[in-house]
């Protein structure tokens, strides 16, 4: 129907694991259904680092009434705990979303781990969504691979969970991880680089 005004969900957010943000709530806009008490992730800061927020409330509203400057506003990234990704009819899991340090978690939809193949319909959804295809092949290179390019990846294969854990104790800043990762030829600029993807 013409003249209709577009509106959209926002959700006020209260950060209570962070003492610095805990005091007030932030609005932020949504494009998935959430309600009140539910604990969500959503970026904070300059760099956008994903913490855990609780819904306070939310509110339905045009950009005109919006209760945050539209062009400023940042957007809840996924409820918390929701790792799975479907595109077409193939599962695969985000490798985001999991916590690396006492208030922080691992940025979501840069990295998509499964262990079998996307079939056609699901490489086109990927393709359309600007998400690379990746086949693990040696781990020196995998890790490699990862390390390099801009935008999200779904790499997959028999070892995508260990590809995974690597991933999450790297985000975690656990000396092992940096360890393996130089002994499969990474230098330390490609580990920092790394390490910046997931945090």
């Amino acid at each position: 129907m013409s003249g209709e005004i577009a509106q959209r969900k926002f959700a006020a957010l209260r950060f209570a694991e962070d003492p610095n943000l805990s005091d007030r709530v932030y609005w932020y806009a949504c494009d998935f259904p959430v309600r009140a008490g539910e604990a969500v992730l959503a970026p904070v800061g300059a760099h956008d680092g994903l913490q855990c927020a609780v819904v306070e409330r939310t509110l339905l509203a045009d950009d005109a009434h919006a209760p945050y400057d539209v062009r400023l506003i940042k957007w809840v990234c996924a409820p918390l705990g929701a790792r799975k990704a479907v595109f077409s009819s193939y599962v695969c899991r985000d490798v985001g979303g999991v916590r690396y340090d006492g208030k922080r978690y691992i940025r979501l939809h840069v990295f998509f781990s499964a262990q079998t193949a996307p079939d056609g319909a699901a490489l086109r959804e990927l393709a359309a969504y600007g998400i690379g295809v990746y086949a693990l092949a040696d781990e020196a290179g995998d890790l490699l691979r990862l390390s390099e390019g801009d935008g999200p990846l779904l790499f997959w294969g028999e070892r995508a969970p260990a590809i995974e854990a690597v991933l999450h104790a790297l985000a975690r800043g656990e000396d092992e991880a940096v360890r393996r990762l130089a002994a499969c030829g990474l230098s330390a600029e490609q580990i920092r680089r790394l390490a910046r993807k997931l945090r």
